[in-house]
């Protein structure tokens, strides 16, 4: 489904789509005239090399709206208005979704999707199970074919997904301190709208606390400095539900298999926040804009300067991954330690983004690049 107006690359200024100039390489790119179009391939840098990258990557991930089998009734809500909270109340019932929400904050406290029968007492025989994509997860589930559950679930199915092809996943696993898996979640945005989903994590993590500490100047009035638990609950064979828990004892909080999360608005990752919330054993940032943020340079000198630490990141597009691969490699980070743009082909969210300044493909989480652990 397109945007109903195009924005041009140069001046951001609202085009119709019967009236936009797409550059004739790539067919990538909006414009509102071919002046402008002449102004980004002569001054902004849109040279032949660039054109021709972002030609292959729009002709290459064309099919990238998901990686579920035949159709999925979700993709209709891929739209550049509709917010994903939009889109589940727009369905009401359907696909087998259920939400309780906090009339108070506006979002949801209680996630739940069907299953078409009972569901297995323990889905984690092995750690990283059903980790080959989304018709394998929701076979393994039993979760109903047409249900929005990948829009609500991806961050933790991609968190485990590209610790395992990192291959952090079994030192993590082997790890001893305390039993603990401490994740550090920066410039959280999206992924709280379902933070209660990210329970899903202990699944994957058998006799471990996975400790979450959810971080960016974007987190909500109702969410800085509150502590919580993330629950999962399988009901009667019917329903995996997901819940926040903000009043779970803090022996909840230190039981094996347990999530528990904290939240805080905070500008910048820096060495006070470090010390103040402890060392991470990962760092995660989804859909990060590393190379449209001025504002993430010092975080990212910090991460370079941490030994032993994983920094995992995710964008929407293949080319802005890309660039935020460049800006890791400028600011230090030695070739031995990059891991390089992929596409998260098993778990990025199975919809679709519209852009109204490009058509490069573009999803939740769609490729994803990063540091492995310094020595």
């Amino acid at each position: 489904r397109m945007v109903d107006d195009l924005e041009c690359t140069v001046c951001s200024k609202r085009v119709s789509v019967s009236e936009v100039v797409k550059c004739p390489g790539c067919r990538a790119l909006y414009f509102c005239s071919e002046e402008h179009w002449r102004v980004c391939t002569e001054r902004l840098g849109h040279d032949e090399e660039e054109c021709r990258r972002m030609g292959r990557q729009r002709e290459e991930g064309q099919g990238m709206d998901g990686s579920f089998d035949g159709a999925w009734p979700w993709r209709d809500y891929a739209s550049g208005e509709r917010t994903l909270v939009d889109a589940f109340k727009a369905a009401g019932g359907t696909g087998g979704c259920t939400l309780r929400w906090s009339e108070r904050e506006g979002f949801p406290l209680v996630c739940s999707f069907d299953v078409e029968r009972g569901f297995p007492s323990s889905v984690c025989a092995e750690a990283g199970a059903a980790s080959n994509g989304w018709t394998e997860f929701y076979a393994s589930r039993s979760i109903r074919a047409e249900s929005p559950a990948g829009l609500a679930l991806h961050t933790s199915l991609t968190i485990v997904s590209l610790l395992k092809e990192a291959e952090c996943l079994d030192s993590l696993l082997a790890g001893t301190r305390e039993d603990v898996i401490r994740i550090h979640l920066l410039g959280v945005d999206e992924e709280l709208t379902f933070l209660a989903c990210l329970a899903e994590l202990g699944e994957f993590f058998p006799g471990k606390r996975v400790e979450l500490v959810c971080m960016g100047p974007r987190v909500p009035d109702h969410l800085h400095g509150k502590a919580m638990l993330l629950k999962r609950n399988d009901v009667g064979g019917r329903s995996i539900g997901y819940r926040l828990d903000f009043d779970a004892e803090d022996g909840a909080r230190n039981t094996p298999h347990s999530v528990s999360a904290k939240c805080l608005r905070a500008p910048a990752y820096d060495r006070a926040l470090l010390e103040a919330v402890g060392s991470p054993d990962v760092i995660f940032a989804q859909n990060s804009g590393l190379a449209a943020y001025t504002s993430w340079i010092p975080t990212i000198q910090l991460i370079l300067e941490l030994t032993g630490v994983p920094f995992l990141t995710t964008d929407y597009c293949e080319e802005a991954a890309l660039r935020g691969a460049q800006v890791l490699q400028a600011l230090g980070a030695r070739p031995s330690t990059l891991l390089s743009v992929k596409p998260n082909r098993r778990f990025r969210q199975p919809l679709r983004k519209i852009n109204a300044d490009n058509d490069l493909p573009s999803s939740s989480n769609g490729f994803w690049f990063g540091l492995k652990p310094r020595a």
